[in-house]
């Protein structure tokens, strides 16, 4: 965050009425008003980013730098608000000397300061490592300051299992991967979001129905039969939520998530649940599939072939599932929306990242920040819309020729993890408990409702019979 100086004024103007003061490097205290404070009470001054070469050529790369054609070259380039030639060319200690406690503040951080700063980021890949290496020198070229190291290790797999033993701080994971490593120790603490313009309806999960169907909002789906990618996936958590957050007001049969879709639904394909631990309607309509189709077709599959109704699925998954199957999938389905006053397009069901950072739950808050902090930097840097005029590097284009290597094309900007859009991701078993406790809340007070609206009637059937 930057301040300008009537800001820096404010903020000092307020400190000095609450009796803050100036603590100096002799044990002196000073006014925050005081005129000679900046002078007498300085710790350290702050150095400014210089351009150095070679002494042999100094002087020439100084004449160079003050021609008018060379100028908006290297501004462009580097983290340079302006550039001023110095009258004289300097050594680079003699600089340094310039800018008072700048060598015992160095030697005393090198001495005493123990927290590792440097962010340990696993790749998965030589191309990743590649690529990881070269935002790590362009952001050095840069003056960014931002302390990484790129761990190489042979896959994916391998690369969640480091970050989960400790060898790596963090790892750029696909949604897919961060929904399945929750369960194993590690959590996302940061979001890869697509630009608003993008037509990439990969992150998007949607709930489809046959062309031909009746059905015109979720309210009309009582007794049908449903098709979801798994238990409290991210199909059966958007719908569990809208109907009992939106559509379903007041007492409900069934307090947990399981009951309610058990009880709702006629009879349901839930991927991947124990028939022997769940309701048996969960499983009946689940058929045997081939091995080599994902869950997202496997659930697509449901529909169009084995009795489903509707299908809680990844919108991108279907269309290409049916495309595979020769089918146009506008012909045959369309999406089914919350409340009927919606359009097919304008209803996605839930809308979910395109990608995660992945730390392990055990991550320190202070480094999780310096995380975030250090990939909004370079997404300022290198992203969709860079901060310099002529961006180094493209951190989401095609590197060596190849797509989406770490960072999907569509990535425009990373977003804190924000736990309270639950129906976005897997429930957690303290989600799943609040909303059981909140259940029996509101069937507690419509059950006390209920008794005193028996009771005024009675009331009133007893005064009018007098």
């Amino acid at each position: 965050m930057q301040f300008s100086y009537g800001d820096i004024q404010l903020i000092i103007i307020d400190l000095n009425s609450r009796g803050f003061t100036f603590l100096c490097p002799d044990g002196r205290f000073a006014s925050l008003n005081s005129s000679v404070a900046n002078t007498t009470c300085s710790w350290i001054e702050d150095l400014r980013p210089v351009i150095i070469a070679r002494s042999n050529v100094a002087n020439d790369v100084s004449i160079k730098l003050k021609n008018p054609k060379i100028y908006p070259i290297v501004h462009s380039s580097y983290k340079f608000s302006d550039l001023q030639p110095l009258n004289e060319t300097q050594h680079a200690l003699d600089y340094l000397a310039k800018f008072s406690g700048y060598f015992s503040a160095s030697v005393k951080a090198r001495s005493t300061c123990t927290y590792d700063r440097t962010i340990h980021w696993c790749v998965s890949s030589s191309l990743e490592a590649k690529k990881c290496n070269l935002i790590k020198t362009v952001s050095n070229a840069m003056n960014l300051n931002l302390r990484f190291d790129c761990v190489s290790m042979k896959n994916r797999t391998d690369s969640l299992r480091a970050v989960r033993t400790g060898v790596c701080h963090m790892f750029v994971a696909t949604f897919r991967e961060a929904l399945a490593a929750k369960k194993t120790g590690l959590k996302s603490i940061v979001e890869l979001m697509p630009h608003s313009g993008a037509r990439d309806e990969a992150n998007v999960v949607s709930a489809i129905v046959r062309k031909k169907s009746s059905f015109k909002k979720f309210a009309d789906l009582k007794g049908a039969r449903a098709c979801f990618t798994g238990l409290r996936s991210v199909g059966w958590n958007a719908f569990y939520y809208r109907m009992t957050n939106k559509t379903i007001v007041g007492e409900r049969s069934d307090c947990s998530d399981v009951g309610f879709v058990a009880n709702y639904f006629k009879r349901s394909c839930v991927q991947g649940v124990d028939k022997g631990k769940f309701p048996v309607s969960l499983t009946t309509l689940c058929k045997r599939t081939k091995a080599n189709l994902s869950d997202d077709e496997k659930t697509f599959r449901c529909l169009v072939e084995d009795g489903g109704d509707i299908a809680f699925v990844n919108y991108t998954a279907a269309k290409g599932y049916a495309a595979r199957n020769r089918t146009i999938f506008t012909n045959q389905y369309r999406l089914l929306c919350p409340e009927e006053n919606s359009t097919d397009r304008s209803c996605p069901l839930a809308k979910v990242s395109i990608g995660s950072i992945l730390a392990s739950d055990r991550i320190l808050p202070v480094k999780e920040e310096e995380i975030y902090l250090m990939f909004v930097t370079l997404n300022r840097y290198f992203g969709t819309n860079f901060a310099r005029e002529t961006p180094m590097f493209d951190m989401y284009g095609k590197f060596d020729g190849v797509q989406d290597v770490i960072f999907p094309r569509a990535t425009a900007a990373f977003e804190r993890v924000n736990p309270a859009v639950w129906y976005d991701q897997p429930k957690n078993q303290s989600e799943i408990s609040r909303d059981v406790q909140d259940c029996h809340l509101r069937n507690a007070a419509a059950s006390y409702d209920r008794k005193i609206q028996g009771a005024i009637i009675l009331l009133c059937l007893y005064i009018s019979s007098l």
